[in-house]
């Protein structure tokens, strides 16, 4: 179940809401516990539509066993984009709207959402 949206401004989270020390704690981790850290700071939800691709958001990526932080960055055709990973942006891969959301319906991908402060404090 992803969190409501929250009122007012941007709410998905993008590269610089990411700390790069909480980073290293999710890189070190694999499977269920790299989840377990990511909804106990972010919020998450679905791409369910074209409307939910965001670029410059951060998504949360499973290739397997391994999740990993990455961002959207509009290409110069407007019908693509690029999926960068976070920590290593020289791995990228060229994506469209419409695999974006065909990843998150099986469950592969989720845009994260900034929480507020009380939130992540009584976590």
């Amino acid at each position: 179940m992803s969190d409501p949206e929250p009122s007012g401004g941007d709410f998905w989270v993008t590269k610089g809401d990411v700390d790069m020390v909480w980073m290293l704690a999710f890189n070190d981790l694999i499977g269920d516990r790299q989840l377990d850290l990511v909804t106990s700071h972010y919020g998450f939800r679905p791409v369910a539509s074209s409307d939910d691709v965001k670029v410059d958001a951060v998504y949360l990526y499973r290739r397997g066993g391994k999740c990993t932080m990455v961002t959207l960055e509009a290409m110069t055709n407007g019908r693509e984009y690029a999926l960068v990973e976070i920590e290593n942006p020289d791995n990228r891969v060229v994506i469209t709207g419409e695999r974006l959301v065909a990843l998150s319906q099986r469950r592969r991908i989720v845009l994260l959402l900034k929480r507020s402060p009380s939130k992540n404090e009584s976590r």
